[in-house]
């Protein structure tokens, strides 16, 4: 009975510090993280145990973060351009601690095997790095998404520009017709502008985006709106990306016949060694005979 009762009174005294800290150091409370993880993502998903932890420390691993001024402009620009609304230092933070929980797991499974110690410090380490650069490489594959479409973009600005000079209408029958990437930034390029000044917007878009050839589109847009006929500019840019395009595509077909031919090459050593293998077999087992 003494020694459930001194069991009861640590859980008290645990989560009395446990209160005591979060003042202190101003932590959110469990009904507060919850409500911000599930706002911070953009499908409703079930918020997981790990999840919960992973945010309850970052928000206090977070304060001892610094970045770069440089990094931390070009980070928040990728951020928002992506629609993730945690800080440059949040993700770091998150990184961190995401890859401290498998570090902390090694080092307690030490006593098992230095060799799984090992293994988990090496997953941590490696968790780390992959959530940091997470953010570019979804940036990476928005790019391209939005180049591809590029040539679409730049033929429809082409043959709206004929009969009207509308930017901000024409920019909205496009992105009823667009569903990708490029669709996403065009509806926030056009709330600006709704909001703002029309080429501060296509400027913002330009910088959140960061791909030379949509510059040249923005720019040619820009021009539209100070009274120019630019349809010989998209024309010009419509038949460059074209070419970019094709291009692109032929180099994805010299890549898939180069893993072709690697596959057609082990097929062909593999044909050869069941060929082989029988052969030889029966000449090695009758040599001993012959001889």
């Amino acid at each position: 009975m003494t020694a459930i009762m001194s069991v009861f009174a640590s859980m008290i005294f645990g989560m009395g510090l446990f209160k005591l800290l979060c003042g202190v150091f101003e932590l959110p409370t469990k009904k507060e993280y919850q409500m911000i993880i599930a706002v911070g993502k953009r499908k409703k998903e079930k918020i997981s145990v790990l999840d919960n932890l992973v945010f309850w420390l970052s928000h206090f691993v977070v304060r001892f973060i610094s970045i770069r001024p440089y990094q931390r402009k070009r980070l928040v620009n990728t951020l928002k351009s992506l629609g993730i609304r945690d800080t440059p230092e949040m993700i770091y933070a998150k990184a961190f601690v995401r890859g401290m929980v498998y570090i902390a797991i090694g080092f307690v499974l030490a006593v098992i095997s230095p060799l799984v110690t090992a293994l988990f410090i090496l997953v941590g380490v490696y968790i780390i790095l992959r959530d940091i650069q997470m953010t570019d490489k979804l940036m990476i594959e928005k790019r391209a998404q939005i180049e591809k479409e590029l040539p679409r973009f730049a033929g429809r600005l082409e043959q709206e520009l004929k009969y009207r000079t509308d930017v901000v209408k024409i920019l909205e029958d496009y992105r009823r017709s667009s569903k990708g990437a490029l669709g996403e930034e065009l509806e926030i390029t056009i709330s600006d502008m709704r909001s703002s000044n029309y080429e501060n917007a296509l400027s913002r878009m330009e910088t959140r985006i960061g791909i030379s050839d949509l510059s040249e589109v923005l720019r040619g847009l820009s021009a539209v709106l100070r009274g120019d006929e630019n349809v010989d500019h998209f024309r010009s840019l419509t038949e460059q990306f074209r070419n970019k395009e094709k291009n692109r595509l032929n180099r994805e077909v010299e890549k898939r016949i180069e893993r072709t031919m690697r596959y057609s090459y082990l097929i062909v050593i593999v044909f050869l060694a069941e060929v082989m293998y029988p052969l030889f077999y029966d000449i090695l087992s009758t040599l001993p005979q012959i001889f």
